[in-house]
C-alpha cells in the first residue's frame, strides 16, 4: 500500500483532505514533470475507503491556465472517477501570514483541512531538485511566484514557506523522474 501498513499507515486529523499535487504545466504525465495520475489515483483510493472526503488543489505555472492544465494531465478524468472537487488556488479565498519577507497570502483551506503534498521527483534549475519544498510554491499567488524566482533566492524563499506551512503529509512521485529538459 503506497500509504503504509498498520500502525504505520497515516492517520488524518481532519476528515478533509485537501492534495497539492505537482501540476506546473499542460503536459503529458509520461514526460515527468507533473503529479502522475496513476499516484494521485491510488492515493484518492486510500483515503476514500477510510471514508475521507478528497479534494485537489492547484495553481500552475503563471503562463499556465489551471483548466487547460487539469484536462491536459488527466486530473479532470479523475475528479469524473472518484467523485471530487478540483480546485483552481487562483480564485480561494486567502488568509494572511507573515513571513520573513512580510505578509504572505496562503489558500484557506489548506489551514482547515488536512494538507497533503504531492511532489515530483524532478531537477530543476534554480533548485537543484523540486521533491516537496518547492511544489509548495504552488499554494502562493502569481506575483509572488515570480518574485522567487527573479527577486529572492529561491531556496530560501521555499525554505521561509515551510516554516509558514508544513503538509501533514508529503509524498514524492517518482513513477517517471526528470533530469534536465
Amino acid at each position: 500500500c503506497i500509504m503504509g501498513h498498520g500502525s504505520d499507515a497515516h492517520k488524518p486529523s481532519k476528515n478533509d483532505i485537501v492534495i497539492k499535487p505537482n501540476l506546473v504545466a499542460a503536459v503529458s504525465p509520461e514526460r515527468g514533470v507533473v503529479t502522475h495520475p496513476l499516484v494521485m489515483s491510488a492515493i484518492i483510493e486510500y483515503f476514500q475507503a477510510r471514508n475521507y472526503s478528497v479534494k485537489i488543489a492547484e495553481s500552475p505555472s503563471v503562463a499556465q491556465e489551471t483548466e487547460t492544465v487539469f484536462n491536459v494531465t488527466g486530473y479532470t478524468d479523475i475528479a469524473e472517477k472518484y467523485d471530487i472537487e478540483l480546485i483552481d488556488l487562483n480564485k480561494v479565498p486567502r488568509i494572511k501570514k507573515s513571513w520573513k519577507y512580510g505578509d504572505i497570502l496562503l489558500p484557506e483551506l489548506f489551514f482547515t483541512h488536512e494538507y497533503i503534498n504531492v511532489g515530483k521527483m524532478k531537477t530543476h534549475i534554480g533548485t537543484r531538485v523540486t521533491l516537496g519544498l518547492k511544489n509548495q510554491k504552488g499554494l502562493v499567488i502569481h506575483s509572488l511566484k515570480k518574485k522567487c524566482h527573479t527577486h529572492m533566492n529561491l531556496d530560501e524563499a521555499i525554505l521561509e514557506l515551510s516554516n509558514v506551512i508544513t503538509p501533514d503529509l508529503t509524498i514524492i512521485d517518482g513513477i517517471i523522474a526528470l533530469e534536465g529538459n
